[in-house]
This record gives C-alpha cells, sequence and structure tokens, in this order.
C-alpha cells in the first residue's frame, strides 16, 4: 500500500474549509465532520489510488495529477507515485475550466 502524503498547501485547504464553514454559518460542529469527511475520502485513495482519471484540465494532466471528486463540489488533486500518493491541492470545483 502506498503511504498517503498530503502538502501543505492542500492541508491549509482543509483548515480554510472548516474555517469558512464556522466563520459563515457558526457551525463549528459541522465544520469539524466536513474536515474529518474530507481527510477521510483522502485516506480512502490508498486503498485504489488509480480509480479516478487523469485530470481533463490540461494544466493538471500535463502533470499526470489525478482528479478524485468529493461530494461534488471539492477535486482533490493527486499523483500517484512508485511509493506515495501526493495530494497537491483541493480545488473548488466550479473554478476548474
Amino acid at each position: 500500500m502506498r503511504e498517503l502524503l498530503v502538502k501543505y498547501r492542500a492541508n491549509n485547504k482543509v483548515e480554510e474549509i472548516a474555517d469558512f464553514i464556522v466563520t459563515t454559518y457558526k457551525m463549528p460542529l459541522t465544520a469539524i465532520n466536513y474536515a474529518q469527511r474530507l481527510i477521510d475520502f483522502m485516506l480512502d485513495l490508498q486503498k485504489n489510488p488509480f480509480a479516478y482519471a487523469i485530470c481533463r484540465n490540461y494544466i493538471l494532466s500535463k502533470n499526470n495529477l489525478r482528479c478524485a471528486t468529493f461530494e461534488k463540489r471539492w477535486i482533490v488533486v493527486y499523483k500517484v507515485t512508485e511509493k506515495h500518493i501526493i495530494v497537491e491541492d483541493i480545488i473548488l470545483g466550479s473554478t476548474i475550466v
């Protein structure tokens, strides 16, 4: 099984999403649960890293990155190497062209 590595940028994005839920909706427990589901989703990539296709976005596909959709809103962008699954970023799906 490949080791999961989460880059600083992706880790910050999880925190930003949780902070947004807390500040906008005043729902700290919902924010914690949502962040935990996102983390669990990333951990599940270890089971079958090739379940998701290479990204359709030209720039992302050029770097051989894969895109996994989380709850129809967020895109987890990751790369699979021989020993690791590297989560590069988490992007709002509507911003990808």
